[in-house]
């Protein structure tokens, strides 16, 4: 723990103390290196949830938030010292690439497509169209017999499985980025002591208000990284590039 370290969550804790800063629930990452300047980009994240939008993309402070669903143009973009891209998407706002999806690539995406022989049938195919259902059409089939469609639609189980696949991997980064910060801050202990800075995570006495459980520091120490880094695993990056987060 350096002094820079030491300065910056001192003036951290003052605005947590002020305002009052809400622990933000986990998103999922969307695909966070498709836009470029000028593209559309939209905030992929828990539903309902926000994300920080920072002053710059390094060393930066936290200006405001942006909302999951809302649809950005892209004005800049940029790499920070851990090689994470972000996007600027106004004056003093930057956000963390990997919490947005290409606007672009979702609309693409979206759209049915067909696989059609050249020899099918016209009238058959401008009502496979109509339908815009992504069917498959099947050349063999004989002009005379039904159009010989072909659709498969994702089963419900199939899509709960992926869904949850997909929140266990990121929660699982999550957590080991968490216990890797601990360990270096502390070992992982709850009693660690070292000046003003106390606990598991080497938390400024002053952010847990004379609380010193365990409960509390993991619920001031979630507080403190989502707010200033949007994640356990971005607070790790800039871990690695400064030797303190």
């Amino acid at each position: 723990m350096n002094i820079k370290s030491n300065v910056l969550k001192s003036v951290f804790a003052a605005g947590l103390a002020l305002t009052g800063v809400a622990a933000i629930s986990l998103g999922t990452n969307g695909q966070a290196d498709a836009a470029t300047v000028g593209e559309s980009v939209t905030v992929d994240y828990n539903d309902g949830q926000s994300i920080a939008t920072w002053s710059n993309y390094h060393t930066a402070s936290v200006t405001g938030s942006a909302k999951d669903g809302s649809t950005w143009t892209v004005l800049n973009t940029a790499y920070d010292a851990s090689g994470a891209k972000w996007y600027k998407i106004g004056d003093r706002k930057w956000i963390l690439a990997k919490y947005t999806t290409d606007s672009t690539t979702t609309s693409a995406a979206s759209t049915s497509s067909y696989s059609t022989n050249n020899n099918t049938n016209t009238n058959a195919n401008s009502s496979a169209a109509s339908k815009n259902y992504g069917y498959s059409y099947n050349s063999n089939t004989s002009s005379s017999t039904s159009t010989g469609y072909s659709y498969s639609a994702p089963s419900a189980s199939t899509s709960s499985t992926t869904s949850s696949s997909s929140t266990t991997s990121s929660s699982s980064a999550e957590e080991a980025a968490k216990t890797w910060i601990a360990n270096k801050e502390s070992g992982g202990s709850y009693t660690a002591s070292n000046g003003n800075y106390y606990g598991k995570y080497q938390l400024s006495r002053s952010y847990l208000n004379g609380d010193t459980s365990a409960a509390n520091q993991e619920k001031v120490a979630n507080s403190y990284v989502l707010s200033r880094y949007g994640s356990w695993t971005a607070a790790k990056s800039f871990w690695l590039a400064n030797g303190w987060y």
